[in-house]
């Protein structure tokens, strides 16, 4: 029966058919990982592109081992009427690269897309699992390498250890290892060449195999190097999608380029592929953010302009340092005669935001949390600035008892109003406010949502 549905998908064979699958089942080669890692290391985080390098690696070891453990001859092996257009070694059972696919597609979607505020996210899964069934793995039929299978099982195997390698991995701090970051980076590069010795001296793997190991050992270098050594380089996330499209695009291109020119003096020797892939990597993960985080800084826009642009803008911050720094970039769009609504649960961190925006403020008293005392003024030398935390008051008409709608219905043009807890008091608070909403995402990260012009009533 498998048999028979790989010589009808060959039925299409055909030029156009040929170059469509070949194309398709590049995304589940080693090209479709190195291109999802340097996005997220350009655009996301160092850590998460190491995550994913985990999860890989893991998902290659498993394959490799089940293909061991089942050798299930290929389908051209087992049958002359199966045409191999494309070569290949090794076992059959389960497709290496369906579940190359299913693991990388499934580790962005587990780690980053879950977790988002995107709407609709399963569809973004659908659509991952549509492509890697009727894409990369028909592309595996089609090329005469798999049985159908071979594929669904690939796909089941990268999917659930993509979703349970994430879980895992949740739970481990990556930054507790940079402590001891030197020991660290020196152990695994010398466990990294050791290996290499004793693939290059012994007749483990084949050629291409030895070929495929040492291009992902000067790789790992350069990784251990680029996390572990240099801590200036770092994604920027207050950039707008756009920018790290452009980001994307431009530095999967510069990096083609420059691994073609490397081809002109690195080749034929497995060493020399391992010095190839260091210096691509070096590339990649040092040389282009640091080119990027030069151009985007020459950029100069106005503070208002850059964060109150649109009628909604939004920006992640991963910790508290880049929560300090949106806060800084934050304030300097805040004008006289404006009234701020912050909205978040409780730890959400929306103390944490105000005391950092009144830091960038030149606010030099000791700044404490309104929660008892309802209402804290401080001063800097343009505006003046009033902070209400309204959790204790239960309905408007406590807020009156104070005077508190005289400090948003004839707002000065110095003064400045932030608001927690505003719910509690919206029948006062007139419209075309600003909210700040602030979204929990993990330990210490955070979305910002900002809407300006918020019509509260």
């Amino acid at each position: 029966m498998g048999i028979e549905i790989v010589k009808l998908v060959q039925k299409l064979s055909c030029n156009f058919c040929d170059y469509l699958f070949y194309a398709l089942t590049s995304f589940g080669e080693e090209i479709f990982f190195f291109a999802v890692f340097l996005i997220l290391w350009w655009c996301v985080s160092k850590n998460s592109a190491v995550k994913l390098m985990f999860v890989y690696f893991v998902s290659v070891g498993i394959n490799s081992l089940v293909k061991f453990l089942v050798n299930r001859p290929r389908p051209y092996i087992t049958s002359s009427e199966v045409i191999n257009k494309l070569p290949a070694n090794g076992s059959s059972f389960p497709s290496g690269h369906s579940q190359s696919f299913a693991c990388v597609s499934g580790f962005v979607y587990f780690n980053n897309l879950s977790k988002s505020d995107i709407k609709n996210k399963k569809f973004y899964l659908l659509g991952f699992i549509l492509f890697g069934l009727f894409g990369v793995g028909l592309s595996r039929l089609y090329l005469g390498q798999h049985y159908l299978s071979d594929v669904l099982v690939g796909l089941l195997f990268g999917y659930i250890i993509s979703y349970l390698m994430c879980k895992v991995l949740d739970k481990v701090k990556l930054k507790q290892f940079k402590n001891n970051k030197i020991i660290i980076a020196s152990v695994i590069i010398v466990l990294t060449i050791c290996c290499d010795l004793i693939i290059g001296l012994t007749e483990i793997l084949n050629a291409h195999e030895k070929l495929v190991v040492f291009q992902f050992s000067g790789f790992i270098i350069s990784i251990v190097v680029s996390y572990f050594l240099i801590d200036k380089i770092k994604a920027n996330n207050f950039e707008s999608l756009k920018i790290k499209s452009i980001k994307s695009i431009l530095g999967l291109i510069f990096v083609a380029i420059f691994y073609l020119l490397l081809n002109l003096f690195f080749k034929n020797n497995i060493v020399l592929e391992l010095i190839k892939f260091l210096f691509l990597g070096l590339f990649a993960l040092l040389l282009l953010p640091f080119v990027f985080n030069v151009i985007i800084s020459k950029v100069k826009i106005k503070g208002n302009e850059n964060m109150l642009k649109a009628e909604k803008n939004e920006y992640v911050c991963n910790n508290l340092k880049q929560t300090k720094k949106f806060a800084k970039k934050f304030a300097k769009s805040v004008k006289g005669g404006t009234i701020i609504l912050l909205t978040g649960d409780l730890g959400a961190g929306k103390t944490t935001f105000t005391k950092f925006l009144l830091s960038a403020l030149k606010v030099k008293d000791n700044i404490q949390s309104p929660t008892f005392t309802i209402l804290r003024e401080y001063e800097t030398k343009k505006l003046k600035f009033y902070h209400f935390d309204m959790y204790r008051i239960e309905d408007s008409s406590e807020a009156y008892g104070f005077g508190f709608e005289e400090y948003v219905n004839n707002i000065k043009s110095d003064s400045v109003v932030l608001i927690e807890w505003w719910e509690n008091v919206k029948e006062i608070l007139p419209n075309n406010c600003l909210k700040i909403e602030i979204l929990k995402m993990g330990e210490t990260s955070r979305k910002f949502i900002i809407t300006k012009d918020f019509k509260v009533n």
